[in-house]
């Protein structure tokens, strides 16, 4: 785990001034989320990402999930979204944490507004980002391109997930809560 001075020294800034950065203005509140996600920074999505997808997961399965997006950047498959990583990240259908659908949009809203016992976890996943970003633990990836909560992997081998099983080969994905896969 990572100690104040080293956030400061890694992200430039404070917890309050992280969260005010994170939180809404009050006169946003008419904007849709969609429009708040755009305008902001890679980095900033990534962490977002990486919280919304992994909370409550060790350091590690969100390093494997966090390079993710860069994986589908580069894998020339226009259904994972291409030309920067903010295209991928707010892709249709690619990321639940950014889908505004009646059984996401509490995990959006999370994601949008952390709440006070959560900026910990807020914070390993902004370092996490920046790390990726700075081109950090390249030795974690394995080109793995999707990740589903092992409770999950039931149905997508009944094909009631939006991706064929088929064009998905298994990485070992032991000890973690999501199972990884490298889309071939």
């Amino acid at each position: 785990m990572m100690n104040r001075r080293q956030f400061l020294k890694i992200t430039g800034m404070a917890g309050a001034d992280l969260v005010s950065r994170l939180l809404l203005p009050e006169s946003s509140y008419g904007i849709s989320e969609r429009k708040i996600l755009e305008q902001k920074s890679e980095d900033i999505l990534l962490a977002m990402m990486i919280y919304g997808e992994t909370s409550g997961c060790e350091p590690r399965e969100k390093i494997f999930a966090g390079i993710t997006p860069f994986n589908r950047l580069n894998d020339g498959r226009k259904y994972n979204g291409e030309g920067s990583l903010k295209e991928v990240l707010l892709h249709p259908n690619q990321y639940s944490c950014f889908d505004n659908t009646t059984k996401n949009r509490e995990n959006l809203r999370r994601i949008l507004h952390p709440k006070k016992e959560e900026i910990k976890e807020w914070h390993e996943s902004l370092i996490i980002a920046k790390g990726l970003l700075r081109g950090e633990w390249e030795y974690y990836n394995f080109g793995q391109t999707h990740f589903y909560k092992k409770s999950l992997i039931r149905k997508l081998k009944q094909g009631k997930l939006k991706i064929d099983p088929n064009r998905l080969q298994p990485i070992d994905s032991r000890g973690f809560k999501h199972q990884f896969y490298r889309e071939i």
